[in-house]
């Protein structure tokens, strides 16, 4: 699901294209920039299928988006599916890094395959730069949380033909019919047991396999546009310096991702001969510096930078003591 993530969507499209997807489904609402013109662009390639979300008279958006995705052909008639957002990147250490590898290895008895997040901080990253998020942030968190909460802190694929055992495909994980007398199983990469029928095994997640590259800020200018945007999951939850602090997570170097470069690398000079593409990827990142910089203004805004720089500092000095 995206909104006014414009100057992200090129690279985005170029690495799940190179981890092998065939058909990708993006689901937008809202967008004040250029993030629809450059998904239906893409869509007139075949490369996407962009979907105006419906919103829903009660209950979640997000949630409502994935439902309404999944109606479509694309979905319908795919062996597993992916749900992720615009700031996360499935990263895959098995065979030879694609989707399919991952699901080889994984899918034994399985319903879903449940990738734990790696968060990525911006690491006294302040301002926006039209570089791709994969290179310049490399620093993350050291090990995966050991949460109890099936299904927190990570992103699933699951598998299409366990769809009458699903009653609803949320934003982490596809949940289960309580109801359902089949054994409802989610797998870790490699195939070993996460959690059946809503119980945690006792197998401790880990990145040695896969891990979802998180990019939960980016920058102080990103959180700033995310923060005007809001949540997508409660659309009056505000973002705020409690959320800078639980996703810049910045102490082990992770370049890892980077093994996918020359593959999207490929992607991405395809796109660059699109004149059209180029040209709705430049409105957005003028949209985007923009805001940023509107929002800067703002005295409580800078206030709020001040805080999040001292307590970056803090940080430094915690690490260097």
């Amino acid at each position: 699901m995206m909104r006014n993530e414009g100057p992200f969507v090129l690279e985005w499209v170029a690495h799940y294209k190179a981890l092998g997807f065939d058909d990708i489904v993006v689901c937008t609402n809202d967008c004040e920039d250029t993030t629809t013109e450059l998904l239906l662009a893409l869509q007139d390639h075949g490369l996407v299928r962009h979907h105006a979300t419906i919103k829903p008279a009660t209950g979640v958006l997000q949630i409502a988006a994935i439902a309404q995705a999944l109606d479509y052909n694309e979905a319908r008639h795919a062996s597993w599916v992916f749900v992720c957002d615009a700031d996360e990147f499935l990263n895959i250490r098995i065979g030879d890094g694609s989707a399919r590898a991952l699901v080889a290895a994984s899918e034994r008895d399985a319903d879903g395959i449940w990738v734990p997040w790696r968060v990525f901080g911006a690491n006294g990253t302040y301002r926006f730069c039209d570089t791709p998020v994969k290179a310049q942030f490399l620093m993350a968190q050291r090990l995966p949380p050991a949460s109890p909460v099936v299904g927190n802190w990570g992103k699933s694929l699951h598998r299409r033909a366990s769809s009458e055992k699903i009653s609803f495909v949320g934003a982490h994980k596809p949940n289960g019919h309580k109801d359902c007398s089949a054994a409802f199983r989610i797998n870790l990469p490699g195939g070993q047991p996460y959690a059946q029928n809503g119980e945690r095994s006792a197998i401790a997640p880990s990145y040695d396999l896969a891990q979802i590259n998180h990019y939960a800020l980016r920058s102080f200018d990103a959180y700033l546009v995310k923060r005007a945007r809001g949540s997508a999951f409660r659309s009056n939850e505000v973002i705020d310096l409690e959320y800078w602090t639980l996703f810049d997570r910045a102490r082990s170097h992770d370049d890892s991702i980077r093994r996918y470069d020359e593959g999207a690398a490929r992607w991405m000079e395809l796109f660059r001969k699109d004149a059209r593409l180029m040209k709705l990827h430049r409105a957005s990142v003028d949209w985007y510096e923009r805001t940023a910089a509107k929002m800067r203004a703002d005295p409580q805004l800078q206030e709020l930078e001040n805080k999040v720089r001292k307590s970056d500092l803090r940080s430094v000095q915690r690490q260097h003591a």
